[in-house]
C-alpha cells in the first residue's frame, strides 16, 4: 500500500483542525490534544498522540516541559536541538497528513508548530506487551528457550540477537487500506536474491484489504497458491529458526500482533525439519528425522492401507490376523470405509473440544473422552477395535510433523487416500501419491519450485531428509540463493554435494 500524498497547510489552525477531524476529537477520547504558548518565539504549538500507544510521562518530562522553559532566545531551529538532547531516538519531519496519522497510530507524537512547514515526529511508542516467554507449539528440549511475542520490535532484537551481521537489513512496508499496518521485511542483503526481494515486496504491495490482523491472515494474501492444500510459506514462533533461515537465503516477515513469524520461500523439506535437529549430534538427528518421516507416512497412509487390504487384497494378511480382524468386525453394521470416516470424523472432534477447552481441562478431557467413547462404541457393537487403533495411531503419528500448517494439510490428504482406497485398493493409493508428486512439482513458493533440490535438482546442503555433520555442510542450498553458496571452508577428504 502507498500512502497517498496529502500536505500539510501553511496555516497553523487549519493542520490542527484537519488533525482533530482525522481523529474525531473530542469524541475520540483517546486523542490527546495538548496546545501550548511558546511565548519566547511568540508562536503556538500542538501535541497530538492516542493514550496508551505512547509514554505519557516522558513525552511531559522530557519534550513537553523542556519546551516550556527554554531559553527565551531560543528559536525555532533550535528547538531541534532541545527535542534531540531529550529524546533517545531522533524525532523525523514529514509534511504529509497522512503520514502523520499513520504514525500517530503506531505510537508516535506529533508536533506542529505555528510557521513551520514541517511537523516534528517524536519517537515515543509504548504498547504494552508480555515479556518474552518459552515457544507454546514448537517445544524445546535442546537450543534457546525463547519465544516471539506480539511486538515486532522486539522480534526484530531477538533474531539480531542471533545473527550479528551488518548485511541484515530490515525494510517495512505499509498494507492496509483502513487499519494500516506496518510489515518488517528481514534479510541478509548479501544471501538472498534480489529478485526474490522484489517478488515478496510486489505480493505485499498488491493488497487490498481493510485489515490485515496478523501473519496468518497475511499469509492467506501473499501465497503463490491460495487454494493449494499444502502450504507454501512457514510459520515459526523460534528466533533461532528464523535466524537459521535467514542465513540460508531466506526472507522473514515480521509485523506487530503476531507471535510468530513468516518465512518465505519454503520447500516441501522445510517442514520436516526444526531447529533442535541441528543442536543435536548428526546421528541423533537423523534418527529423529527418519522417526518423523515414518510417521509423515504413518498419518497419510495408514487408513488408506487397512481400508484397501481388508478390501482389495486379503491374501497379503496372515491367516491369524485375518481371522481377528473377521471376528472384529463380524458384528459392526457399518462397511469399512463408513466405519474408518465416522472414527476419524470422532477423533477430530475430540481434538478440536480438547484445543477449545481450558488450557488446564482440555488434554484431560480429551483423553478421557477418547477412551470412554472408544470403550463404548466398542462394546455396544457399532466399531471394531481394529479401526478404532488404526485411526489412533494415524492421529498420534500426525503431531509428529513439526510445522501445524502441514499437519493439516495431511490430514485432510487422508480422507482423500482413504477415498481412492475404497474405490480401487492399492492402485488407488498409487494413483494419489503419483497425483500428489505430479502437483507438488508444479507448486512454487515465490518462483522457487516446492520439492526443489530434488526437481529440479539443485546443489544443496545435504540438509534435505538427513544431514551431514556440521562440518560438512559447508555448501547453502542452491535452489533458494546463489549469491553466496559456501557458508565455510570445504572439508578435506570429501564433497558435500
Amino acid at each position: 500500500m502507498s500512502i497517498e500524498m496529502e500536505k500539510l497547510s501553511t496555516h497553523y489552525h487549519d493542520n490542527v483542525k484537519r488533525l482533530k477531524t482525522a481523529f474525531s476529537y473530542p469524541n475520540n477520547e483517546d486523542f490527546v490534544v495538548r496546545e501550548l504558548s511558546l511565548s519566547h518565539l511568540n508562536k503556538q504549538a500542538a501535541f497530538f498522540y492516542l493514550k496508551g500507544t505512547v509514554k505519557e510521562d516522558e513525552i511531559q518530562e522530557q519534550v513537553f516541559n523542556p519546551l516550556l522553559t527554554a531559553n527565551e532566545q531560543i528559536d525555532t531551529e533550535h528547538i531541534l536541538t532541545v527535542l534531540q538532547n531529550q529524546l533517545t531516538k531522533p524525532p523525523q519531519f514529514h509534511t504529509n497528513l497522512n503520514i502523520l496519522i499513520h504514525k500517530i497510530l503506531n505510537g508516535h507524537t506529533v508536533l506542529i508548530i505555528e510557521g513551520n512547514l514541517e511537523a516534528i515526529v517524536l519517537p515515543t511508542m509504548a504498547f504494552a506487551h508480555r515479556t518474552v516467554g518459552q515457544p507454546e507449539i514448537e517445544a524445546v528440549l535442546k537450543g534457546p528457550k525463547e519465544a516471539f511475542l506480539e511486538s515486532s520490535d522486539v522480534n526484530r532484537s531477538l533474531i539480531r540477537r542471533t545473527i550479528k551481521n551488518q548485511h541484515l537489513l530490515t525494510e517495512t512496508i505499509t498494507i492496509g487500506d483502513g487499519s494500516t499496518t506496518d510489515v518488517s521485511l528481514m534479510y541478509v542483503s548479501d544471501l538472498v536474491e534480489p529478485a526474490l526481494v522484489q517478488e515478496v515486496k510486489k505480493h505485499l504491495q498488491s493488497i487490498e484489504a481493510d485489515y490485515i490482523a496478523n501473519l496468518s491472515i497475511l499469509e492467506q494474501y501473499i501465497e503463490d497458491n491460495p487454494y493449494s492444500l499444502v502450504p507454501t510459506v512457514l510459520l515459526t514462533e523460534r528466533p533461532d529458526r528464523a535466524a537459521a533461515f535467514l542465513d540460508e537465503g531466506h526472507i522473514v516477515l515480521i509485523m506487530d500482533n503476531s507471535p510468530d513469524c513468516l518465512v518465505a520461500p519454503v520447500t516441501f523439506w522445510s517442514f520436516f525439519q526444526t531447529a533442535e535437529d541441528q543442536y543435536q549430534r548428526f546421528a541423533f538427528g537423523n534418527l529423529i528425522r527418519i522417526i518423523r518421516l515414518l510417521a509423515f507416512f504413518m498419518a497419510l497412509f495408514a487408513p488408506a492401507v487397512y481400508l484397501a487390504t481388508t478390501n482389495y487384497h486379503v491374501e497379503m494378511i496372515p491367516t491369524d490376523l485375518l481371522l481377528t480382524i473377521s471376528s472384529n468386525r463380524g458384528n459392526v453394521p457399518l462397511p469399512a470405509v463408513l466405519e474408518l470416516v465416522l472414527v476419524e470424523i470422532m477423533f477430530d472432534v475430540i481434538r478440536e473440544a480438547g484445543t477449545r477447552m481450558p488450557s488446564k481441562v482440555g488434554p484431560v478431557v480429551a483423553i478421557v473422552a477418547a477412551f470412554i467413547v472408544s470403550y463404548a462404541t466398542i462394546t455396544a457393537g457399532l466399531l471394531s477395535p481394529v479401526i478404532i487403533s488404526v485411526v489412533g495411531i494415524a492421529s498420534l503419528a500426525s503431531y509428529a510433523i513439526p510445522t501445524n500448517s502441514f499437519n493439516f494439510a495431511v490430514r485432510i490428504a487422508r480422507f482423500g487416500f482413504i477415498a481412492l482406497a475404497a474405490v480401487l485398493g492399492f492402485l488407488g493409493i498409487a494413483l494419489g501419491v503419483a497425483m500428489s508428486i505430479s502437483y507438488m512439482s508444479t507448486v512454487k513458493s515465490f518462483g522457487v519450485p516446492f520439492i526443489s533440490p530434488l526437481a529440479p535438482y539443485n546443489r544443496s546442503s545435504s540438509d534435505l531428509i538427513f544431514r551431514r555433520a556440521q562440518w560438512k555442510q559447508w555448501v547453502r542450498p542452491m535452489n533458494i540463493s546463489g549469491k553466496q553458496p559456501v557458508r565455510g571452508k570445504k572439508p578435506e577428504g570429501g564433497a558435500n554435494s
